[in-house]
């Protein structure tokens, strides 16, 4: 069976939360118990998972904020 979702919100987990993809679903979530914000430890996509999941291809949602503050974890800056 072939599946296609081709909006993953990978960025926004990303940056939006600081999350590192890198991790597994299960390590974000221990490392987020302790958070008291709305939607902590409830996060489903990282890339370990993906690969466990045996996904051939991504077609991952790119979004790009920028307030004109240059915060690093709020604004992405071109150079």
């Amino acid at each position: 069976m072939v599946v296609i979702d081709s909006h993953l919100d990978l960025a926004w987990n990303a940056v939006n939360w600081n999350r590192d993809l890198s991790l597994s679903v299960a390590a974000i979530r221990r490392a987020e118990a302790a958070m008291k914000e709305e939607r902590r430890g409830h996060n489903t996509v990282t890339f370990p998972e993906m690969r466990k999941g045996e996904v051939a291809a991504c077609l991952a949602t790119l979004l790009a904020r920028s307030s004109g503050l240059g915060e690093p974890l709020l604004d992405w800056s071109s150079p």
